[in-house]
């Protein structure tokens, strides 16, 4: 027992003694400043392949922890399609902040020596320079940028990305649907369905109870369906199902990834519930995918 307790204080004891001047190759600890980068409300999220060179985009670039240590710049870079080995600066010696950082379509084309096509996509991030001069890259050849879990914090937004894909045109989705998948299996797979434009964000289609419009909202810039609740039918008094013993039913979305429009190849999808009339059922979420004639 004596043994082992003069082992554990000559180990304590060791340990103690150990400092970075006795050991050089314990590397120093560096205080890295974190960008915090997003998108500007009213520029353009994502890029038309329509008119790719029309593109305007706006970046807020600010610090994630605001009252720690400063750092000497950023340099606002950009890769395309995840190649980290062609790293282009969009804007240099970003010093103050929060700042306002535009982007161009022209200046990506320019930047990249090629013109903007349907399916690219752009990375934004920062590189970091601390007061006293070293350089953390947003996009390293190898590992993450900044330190391993940085991306992970919540509300931090180290890069933004802007990707060229199809407008979303609500006039493209008037016109006949085919369903591709229909889990709740009151329209039926393969059933062609009429889709009305209502407005330049909305859309809708009949629902197969009672054939009220079931209407649909689309966010042109992130294009993600929404369906509020609305009156879907009654089974019983539709002759669907004769026991149908909860009156009218309510349709509306689930929220999740499933709450899409493809505007290229104009398809509707949504992640749907049904609720009885008195509340006391409800079914879902189910999803629905139609496909534009």
């Amino acid at each position: 027992m004596r043994k082992i307790f003069l082992y554990t204080v000559l180990i304590i004891l060791a340990g103690v003694g150990c400092r970075k001047k006795d050991n050089p190759h314990i590397p120093d600890f560096s205080r890295v400043p974190q960008p915090q980068i997003t998108k500007e409300a009213g520029s353009d999220f994502v890029i038309s392949s329509f008119t790719p060179n029309a593109f305007a985009g706006k970046m807020t670039v600010d610090l994630y922890f605001k009252n720690d240590i400063k750092p000497s710049k950023f340099d606002i870079v950009a890769i395309k399609n995840g190649d980290k080995t062609n790293v282009k600066v969009v804007q240099a010696g970003v010093a103050s902040f929060p700042a306002s950082v535009p982007v161009t379509g022209t200046q990506l084309a320019t930047l990249f020596g090629a013109a903007l096509v349907l399916g690219d996509k752009f990375d934004v991030g920062a590189d970091v320079y601390t007061q006293n001069g070293d350089k953390y890259a947003a996009f390293p050849a190898v590992g993450e940028g900044y330190g391993t879990g940085v991306p992970t914090q919540g509300g931090s937004s180290l890069t933004v990305r802007y990707e060229v894909v199809c407008p979303f045109i609500a006039a493209d989705f008037a016109g006949n649907f085919k369903v591709t998948k229909d889990d709740w299996n009151d329209i039926g797979v393969g059933t062609v369905v009429p889709v009305t434009v209502i407005s330049a964000s909305k859309l809708s289609f009949p629902s197969p109870v009672n054939n009220l419009p079931i209407i649909i909202d689309v966010n042109a810039t992130t294009y993600a369906t929404s369906v509020a609740s609305q009156s879907y039918g009654d089974y019983k008094a539709a002759g669907i199902d004769p026991t149908w013993p909860y009156g009218n039913n309510f349709v509306s979305s689930v929220a999740g990834p499933l709450n899409v429009v493809g505007a290229c190849d104009k398809t509707i999808s949504m992640s749907l519930k049904y609720v009885s009339n008195n509340g006391a059922q409800t079914y879902g979420p189910y999803t629905l995918v139609m496909k534009k004639q």
